[in-house]
């Protein structure tokens, strides 16, 4: 059983901030104990519990989570190898049994079956620090790019080639709406309709014009140019509202910033 708090691709939301935590784990038992202990931490959000690997995958690249909790045993191999690579996110904490014998994600650390509230409680401690110093070292890493491309004039590009229906196709830069986070790829919303992008979204942010796409979300960006201000603002920013009546989810650390670009245009 998968229950997400939010899903970013309908654009629905019920709640928002924390760290966002899956568990995968097929004994109901430990992921019981599991939902307990994060529960207790105002600190974290979970946003689904998974069985199996299969339904966890799919969560991951749904929601985008900064921790993923889940048995050693259920992680491909080939998963492990990406994971090393791309260190940001998800933290990986693996649970583990003396009757396991499955490959390590050498994530940041290892949690004991059966469920101990204290060491557990102690570990996620432990990882809630490491997720902000890694959210400090990529925002500094993002604060270096932009003051380094300041003063330096650019060309932007108006076509980009992207993934439709299966082929690859040019899309033009005018007709995108909104792009949104699927691990390492994104989702693009146009008025051609959905495509992806094998790309990151902190790598496709670099490649576009920031004074037209606006992010408001770590998993969310925005064509400036088809923002509804007036539906955004009635709603207090939980969401951003576009012409053609789609709307995504706006991230607390976002909402001010948002709000003084969208109300000079009301005054």
């Amino acid at each position: 059983m998968a229950a997400a708090t939010y899903d970013l691709q309908q654009g629905r939301s019920t709640q928002l901030g924390g760290i966002r935590v899956v568990v995968c784990d097929p004994d109901q038992h430990v992921r019981a104990g599991l939902r307990a202990v994060i529960r207790a931490d105002s600190a974290l959000v979970l946003t689904s519990e998974a069985c199996n690997w299969q339904e966890c995958e799919a969560d991951l690249d749904r929601l985008v989570p900064e921790l993923l909790i889940v048995r050693s045993g259920l992680l491909p191999f080939g998963w492990i190898a990406q994971a090393r690579q791309d260190w940001v996110f998800p933290v990986v904490v693996t649970l583990r049994d003396a009757a396991t014998n499955g490959l390590s994600a050498r994530g940041y650390g290892e949690l004991p079956l059966p469920i101990d509230t204290e060491i557990t409680g102690a570990l996620l401690n432990q990882a809630v620090i490491e997720i902000y110093n890694r959210k400090a070292s990529e925002l500094s890493d993002l604060l270096a790019r932009y003051t380094e491309g300041l003063g330096q004039l650019r060309a932007y590009p108006s076509v980009i080639k992207v993934e439709l229906e299966g082929r690859s196709t040019d899309l033009r830069i005018h007709s995108v709406l909104a792009i949104v986070a699927a691990r390492k790829s994104v989702y693009i919303h146009s008025f051609d309709g959905r495509s992806m992008l094998r790309k990151p979204i902190h790598q496709v942010a670099a490649e576009l014009d920031p004074s037209i796409f606006l992010r408001i979300h770590r998993s969310v960006m925005v064509n400036l140019q088809y923002v509804d201000g007036p539906a955004s603002l009635k709603h207090r920013l939980s969401h951003v509202f576009l012409t053609d009546g789609s709307r995504y989810p706006v991230g607390l650390n976002y909402k001010d910033s948002i709000a003084h670009l969208l109300k000079p245009e009301l005054s």
